[in-house]
């Protein structure tokens, strides 16, 4: 992938403050997308927010207990973090199923 192939595309990843959301996140900065994280835990989202450059951040407007949310919030929430990995998924299942190859790379240590 060319170092800058991503340049003025936006990802959007959920679970970024730690991890594999974390790691994708720097990844995909590295390539020149502008990422915009999503996490439940305020402070390791924004500490990731921080090390990613040129990363957003969205979490605070859900860093409640769900009964303090109400219905309304707690819908859109599960629209979008799991409504939308659905939607996702199945637009992108014709082009996965009509791949004949893939490949996967280990990362290297630094």
């Amino acid at each position: 992938m060319d170092a800058r192939e991503l340049e003025g595309r936006v990802a959007i990843i959920t679970g970024g403050g730690r991890g594999f959301g974390k790691a994708f996140g720097h990844a995909l900065a590295n390539h020149g997308a502008h990422v915009v994280l999503s996490d439940i835990d305020p402070e390791a989202g924004v500490a990731a927010a921080r090390e990613i450059n040129n990363a957003d951040l969205h979490s605070a407007a859900y860093n409640e207990p769900i009964a303090a949310s109400g219905l309304a919030k707690v819908r859109r929430l599960f629209d979008v973090n799991v409504m939308g990995t659905i939607i996702c998924t199945l637009a992108a299942q014709p082009r996965a199923r009509a791949q004949t190859s893939s490949s996967t790379r280990e990362p290297r240590p630094d």
